[in-house]
């Protein structure tokens, strides 16, 4: 039965959900056990090291190359740059050049130099003063290794202890997680409702022509013959007349509330909301309808294309409490909030398409 394939969709997407609950629970709930694990194994457990062949399977790009050091290794420098080397005094490094502890000292630009390193001052092919001086650059190189070797639990945790800064990278880990499975989730509900509205319009295409939104839309005889290449492939012409019918929005607003409206127009009773449902949060329930999912829609692209700064539109959001300055932050109760309304949203649209379409057909 055609329906049957509906309902595959929203099972699909139901069972995606879940994986991403989950996968964002466990994760969560590993960055716990390592924090608690590397804190009390501090002290206790031996620095990680890597076998010489192992360091050789290292993997990183040119951004992963960081300056850690610049050292000065030959060159002429002032007494107090020579005192800050050696780690004296400046008078006691005037009274020695004077004496000629430092060899022979020059004169460039009305201030006296000692030749740098104190190996080489009694040299007599020293470079002239005001030549440019050489050093030494000491580069940090941050890489992977991917390695099939089962690490036992003292490696892992010697790997976490290593940091000083686990806690805060920790908590920094936390947030990333938040924000990027929010991201997800969305994506999954944007990809359900294309799905949903694809599928309906391939089942049933009467149902689109039966609508005057849309029957009178037109397509050349050539349109035809090439979409459907040369009259060989349906499937082609169907893509391309719901292609369209729906394409060429503008803005992502357009592009959901787009086909959610498809949806309603041609595959749900006349009046029906598709959007109006509930959830329950922490015990209250939550009334959802179009502005609830407009406000994910927001705090989407606010996140997405200003790194969560949003200047504009917090006259629209109640999900969230603005923060002071303006960058969201999705903390557990709005991620919950947001799986919520898009799982609701999501088995309201096949609920109300089933209902209705098992009454026409």
């Amino acid at each position: 039965m055609n329906l049957d394939e509906l309902k595959d969709i929203y099972d699909n997407v139901a069972i995606e959900y879940k994986k991403i609950s989950r996968f964002h629970t466990l994760t969560m709930l590993t960055y716990d056990v390592a924090l608690a694990g590397a804190e009390k194994a501090v002290g206790n457990i031996p620095k990680l090291s890597l076998s010489d062949e192992e360091k050789k399977q290292l993997s990183y790009s040119a951004a992963d190359k960081e300056i850690e050091s610049v050292e000065l290794i030959r060159g002429w420098i002032s007494f107090e740059e020579y005192a800050e080397k050696i780690g004296e005094p400046i008078i006691d490094v005037q009274q020695k050049a004077e004496s000629g502890e430092y060899g022979k000292v020059e004169e460039y630009k009305g201030e006296k130099r000692i030749f740098w390193p104190p190996e080489e001052q009694g040299n007599e092919d020293l470079p002239p003063v005001g030549s440019k001086k050489k050093y030494g650059v000491g580069v940090k190189v941050r890489g992977t290794i991917v390695t099939s070797k089962k690490m036992e639990y003292e490696d892992m945790m010697a790997f976490l202890a290593s940091s000083k800064n686990l806690e805060r990278n920790t908590s920094e880990g936390k947030a990333l997680l938040n924000r990027e499975t929010f991201l997800l989730y969305w994506s999954t509900f944007e990809q359900y409702v294309k799905n949903l509205s694809t599928a309906l319009f391939s089942l049933f295409p009467e149902q689109v022509f039966k609508t005057n939104a849309y029957r009178k839309k037109e397509m050349s005889y050539c349109d035809i013959y090439e979409l459907s290449s040369q009259l060989t492939n349906l499937t082609d012409l169907k893509e391309a007349i719901i292609d369209s019918i729906l394409g060429d929005s503008v803005t992502e607003r357009q592009a959901i509330s787009k086909r959610i409206n498809f949806i309603k127009d041609c595959y749900l009773d006349k009046g029906i909301d598709p959007y109006a449902t509930w959830c329950v949060f922490k015990g209250k329930k939550l009334d959802i309808d179009f502005q609830v999912l407009d406000q994910v829609r927001i705090i989407r692209n606010a996140i997405v294309h200003a790194n969560g700064k949003m200047s504009e539109e917090w006259d629209k959001i109640n999900l969230i409490i603005r923060p002071a300055d303006d960058v969201i932050f999705v903390d557990d109760e709005l991620l919950l909030k947001t799986e919520l309304i898009l799982s609701s949203i999501s088995y309201n649209l096949y609920r109300l398409v089933n209902s209705s379409l098992s009454k026409r057909l």
